[in-house]
């Protein structure tokens, strides 16, 4: 059995910080980047932009979630999506069409390279069906803000999972 010395703890310690660097820059080359417009509460809305680069037709839908992990309900925030849009390279607006509760198909994605659309927070939205549990909400109000992920960022089909 050997021991480690300082020379061996250097090395692990030079290949987590590698490891670590190498993490970074990969998450860096994602390529979906969001931005979220939080200077109009009073709206009670979240104006987000989404730049892409690299769909193909494999990424036509745009997907909103369904449920939220451990809840065990229906949310469908889809529903609370109140403006969506693509739009090209020069800002020509690409057709797209709700095609169900959380989702839109975008008709063609590969000259998409960013796509926009404001989403209600969800904690004072009237709902008729299927209350959000409040933990997994959403709100933006003058004094604060609360974003839950899944109910803010949607995401083009096939990249819902981290970078590759």
């Amino acid at each position: 059995m050997s021991q480690s010395g300082p020379t061996d703890f250097a090395a692990d310690s030079a290949s987590t910080a590698e490891a670590a660097a190498a993490a970074a820059v990969e998450a860096r080359a994602s390529p979906l980047h969001y931005t979220v417009d939080l200077s109009s509460p009073a709206d009670d809305l979240f104006h987000v932009t989404l730049d892409v680069d690299d769909l193909s037709g494999e990424n036509a839908i745009y997907q909103f979630a369904s449920t939220a992990p451990g809840t065990y309900q229906i949310h469908d925030i889809g529903r609370f999506v109140r403006s969506f849009s693509a739009h090209g390279v020069d800002g020509t607006m690409i057709p797209s069409k709700r095609i169900s509760t959380n989702q839109w198909e975008i008709s063609d994605p590969a000259s998409v390279t960013q796509i926009r659309y404001s989403i209600a927070e969800t904690w004072d939205t009237p709902m008729d069906e299927h209350p959000i549990y409040m933990m997994v909400g959403t709100s933006i109000e003058a004094d604060h803000t609360l974003i839950n992920g899944h109910a803010v960022f949607g995401y083009p089909t096939g990249m819902a999972g981290p970078p590759s």
